[in-house]
This record gives structure tokens, sequence and C-alpha cells, in this order.
């Protein structure tokens, strides 16, 4: 089972080609389980595109990131 958390930060950042500070939002995918974040996006203004993108990053296999070994405290 997998939870999905989708927070504005405690930052303001200044986009490319952009006048107004902005406050991004952040997309997690965690594993119900271990806790582990297998996906995540960043971005200015949230869409579903941004759920999207962290659901394919915990699915996709990538050997860059992985793989990865759960620890339970």
């Amino acid at each position: 089972m997998w939870e999905t958390d989708h927070n504005e930060l405690d930052i303001k950042v200044l986009p490319l080609r952009g006048r107004l500070l902005v406050r991004p939002w952040l997309t997690v995918i965690e594993d119900g389980f271990s806790r582990l974040v297998t996906g995540w996006a960043l971005s200015l203004y949230p869409t579903s595109a941004e759920v999207l993108v962290a659901i394919r990053e915990g699915i996709v296999i990538d050997l860059e990131r992985g793989p990865w070994v759960a620890c339970r405290s």
C-alpha cells in the first residue's frame, strides 16, 4: 500500500521569468509498511501531472536510485 502526500513547502523561490516569490509544492509517494519514499515531484503549482510523475518515480526501476533497502526503527 502506498500513501501520497502533497504539501506546500515553507520556503519561497523565484521562478524563471518570474517576478514574485512563490512557495513550491512537494508531492511524495511513500510505502505504507516501510515508510520508504518511493517517488517524489517538486513543482511551483500543484496539478495531477506531479502526482503522476511521483507515481512513475516509484514504479520505474532505475539502477542509479536502487535497489532500496528499507530500515525499520
